[in-house]
Order: C-alpha cells, then sequence, then structure tokens
C-alpha cells in the first residue's frame, strides 16, 4: 500500500502505529510500577513474582507465531486493529479482584493482543518506508515507546500512591487506550479505504521453507539471537530495577529510575540515526558499555549512581531493537513481515524467560546476584554480534 500512498498519508499512518507502540510502553511501565503491590496482595512466592510478565510473554509468543501462518489469509490491518482493541480492552478486567490463576490467565489473553500490535507494527513501518527512512522510522517509533516509559512510571506510581489501589492503575490504563483507539481506528480505516482499490493483492502465505531460508542466513541467525539477549536485559531492568532499589538499597526513587532508563533510551533511538555508526561497531561497544554500566551500579551499591549507571546504558544501547529490526528486514530482501516476525519471536522468548530467570536467582543468590543477569545478558547481547560474519553487499 505504501507504494500508492503519499507522504502525508504515510506520515498520518505512522502516527497511528506510534500512538500504538506508546500504549505498549504505558503497558509495559505498569509491570514495573505495580510488581510490588502485586507481590504483597496475592502473596507471591519467590518463583511466582515473574509470573506476570511471563505469561504475558508467553501470549505474546503465541501471537507472534500464529501471525505467521495468519498473514497472506487475514488482512495485516485488520488483524492490527482486531489486537488493538483486545489489547485495550484486555487492561479492564486486570483492575478487578480476581484469583490469581484468573489473573495470569488474563495477562495470557492481553499478550496475545499485544504480541500482534507489536510486530505488526514494525511490519507495517518497514512497508511504509524504504532503505535509511525506514530505519529513522523504526527509532521514531520507537522512540515514542521511550517517551511514553520517561513519563508514566512517574504518573502511574503517583496514581498508585494516591489512591492505594493498584486496580485504580489498571482502569487508568484502559481509559488511556480508549482515547488511543478513538484516534487510530478511524485513522486507519479512513486510509484503508481509500487506497484499498489501488492495493496490490495481499502477500502469499508464510511457507516454510522461506523460514528455512531465514536460518540458513548466518548472519540473519547472530542477530536475532542478539535480540533475545537484550530482550533479557532491557525486561530485567524495566521489571525489576524498582523492587531492586526497594529491596537492596531501601531506595524509594525506583520510578525515577526506570524513566530515566527511557529517557536515555528515547534519546538513543533519536540520536543513533542521525550518527551513521557501523551496525556491528554499534552493537558490539553499546552492549560492552552498558555491561559495565550495570555492573559498576551494582557493586557501587548507591540508589543515585545505580540511576546514572542505568540511564547512561540505555543512552549507549537504546537504539538497539530498532536496529536490528530493520537491518534483519532489509538483510533478507523480500516481504518484511517474515523477518520481522522471526525477530520478534526471539525478542519475546527473551522477555518470558528474563522474569522467571531473575526471580528463582532471587530466592538462591538474592537480588543483586539476579539484578546480574542484565548485565550478562547484554554482554552477550554484543560477544554474539562480535563473532558475526560480515554482511554480503
Amino acid at each position: 500500500m505504501s507504494e500508492y500512498m503519499n507522504a502525508r498519508h504515510k506520515n498520518l499512518y505512522t502516527a497511528a502505529i506510534c500512538c500504538c507502540t506508546t500504549y505498549l510502553a504505558i503497558i509495559n511501565a505498569s509491570h514495573g510500577t505495580l510488581l510490588s503491590s502485586l507481590i504483597e496482595f496475592y502473596r507471591l512466592t519467590d518463583s511466582q513474582q515473574g509470573y506476570p510478565n511471563s505469561f504475558q510473554n508467553i501470549g505474546c509468543i503465541i501471537a507472534v507465531v500464529s501471525s505467521l501462518f495468519l498473514i497472506g489469509r487475514v488482512d495485516k490491518h485488520k488483524l492490527h486493529m482486531f489486537a488493538l482493541i483486545l489489547l485495550v480492552g484486555m487492561t479492564l478486567p486486570l483492575s478487578m479482584d480476581m484469583p490469581f490463576p484468573s489473573f495470569i490467565a488474563a495477562f495470557t489473553v492481553l499478550g496475545i493482543g499485544f504480541g500482534f500490535v507489536d510486530v505488526l507494527n514494525s511490519s507495517m513501518v518497514a512497508d511504509l518506508h524504504q532503505g535509511k527512512r525506514a530505519e529513522q522510522m523504526m527509532c521514531l517509533m520507537h522512540g515514542c515507546h521511550g517517551a511514553a516509559g520517561i513519563l508514566f512510571p512517574v504518573i502511574l506510581n503517583q496514581v498508585l500512591r494516591s489512591s492505594r489501589s493498584w486496580e485504580r492503575v489498571y482502569v487508568v490504563v484502559f481509559g488511556i487506550g480508549v482515547i488511543i483507539l478513538l484516534y487510530v481506528l478511524p485513522t486507519v480505516l479512513r486510509l484503508k479505504k481509500e487506497y484499498v482499490q489501488e492495493v496490490p493483492p495481499a502477500a502469499e502465505p508464510v511457507k516454510w521453507q522461506a523460514i528455512g531460508v531465514f536460518f540458513r542466513n548466518p548472519l540473519l541467525c547472530v542477530l536475532v539471537c542478539a535480540i533475545f539477549f537484550h530482550a533479557i536485559y532491557q525486561m530485567g531492568l524495566i521489571c525489576w530495577v524498582k523492587r531492586y532499589m526497594e529491596v537492596e538499597l531501601a531506595s524509594d526513587i525506583g520510578s525515577i529510575a526506570l524513566s530515566l532508563y527511557y529517557l536515555g533510551m528515547t534519546a538513543s533511538r533519536f540520536i543513533v540515526p542521525l550518527l551513521h555508526i557501523p551496525v556491528k561497531r554499534y552493537i558490539c561497544w553499546s552492549s560492552l558499555l552498558s555491561a559495565v554500566l550495570i555492573l559498576a551500579g551494582i557493586l557501587l551499591h548507591n540508589s543515585v549512581l545505580m540511576c546514572v549507571c542505568i540511564s547512561v546504558g540505555a543512552l549507549l544501547n537504546g537504539a538497539m531493537i530498532p536496529v536490528i529490526i530493520s537491518n534483519v528486514c532489509q538483510i533478507y530482501q523480500g516481504e518484511t513481515f517474515l523477518p520481522s516476525t522471526l525477530a520478534f519471536v526471539f525478542l519475546m522468548g527473551g522477555y518470558s524467560v528474563s522474569s522467571p530467570l531473575i526471580g528463582a536467582l532471587e530466592s538462591v543468590f538474592g537480588m543483586t546476584a539476579a539484578m546480574a543477569v542484565c548485565a550478562a545478558a547484554v554482554l552477550l547481547n554484543g560477544l554474539v554480534v562480535l563473532c558475526a560474519p560480515a554482511r554480503k553487499q
């Protein structure tokens, strides 16, 4: 559809996609804000503390894998809108007092909506824009994710403190989702209707042979492994840094630390595309320096210094996910949906592993050792790419 759409309409469509990405960030921000409240309310054991986030990401993986077989059979834009409605709708049940198994089931369904929206966002941005413009727009989209991440940990934490009710936080998240729906749905439907007669037939459904072609490329395999390790690092910080600072540092500035992380990540996603740094050099050096900063923050055992280390690390590696996904799509040299979806399978896999891994290590070695997982994961991210073969021109 992008071949037939003028620049103004491309920008309108991209803005709608950015709104969807913003809502994903708001949901992620609620996880770190409410983790301690959920642990206290449901009296969760150490091994159960990562369940809400993990089951959401299991739902994401179900959605991402399913999307491989739905695209070409189901209209991509309709699937995107259905998933957004499901995502917004499932935040309301989370605000209700329900047994923990039901709460986890709701998180899983929410994850299905989250997964479809997330992977389709990237695929459609890659469809709308080409070349360097695609990487810039991918970073803009993820920059909106980061901007919401800066504001909403503080906002949601303030809602939690003023209402003394974690359920109210989910009501607020639901209300924001409804507002976003009121903009996104009319915009996408209008643009789709305007261009529907000019759009070429839908892409062929994904075949197993195409997946095999993807994994026979060693560079693509390296990049999706890198995004897996980066996901462990990122989700570990987003979900656990607030609790780490409460438990280990006796500090109540965990929400500020989370906002500073998103601030660094957002700045990175706007700055890195302008620097024209070779991809391999960017991934390796930013990962190494980020690992050093996380370990320094842990060893210094000071909440303010930990905030500084987290924010500087995010400034260094915050553009990692959009840069990797954009390059995966360019290297594959075909329809963008398959490579972006497979990258998201590894991304969601890392997200799913992160919380239960940190929770399990906390129960055995303590929270400090568990947080060291973040440093190890981001270091592995860089080391994997360091061993990557050169890209063929």
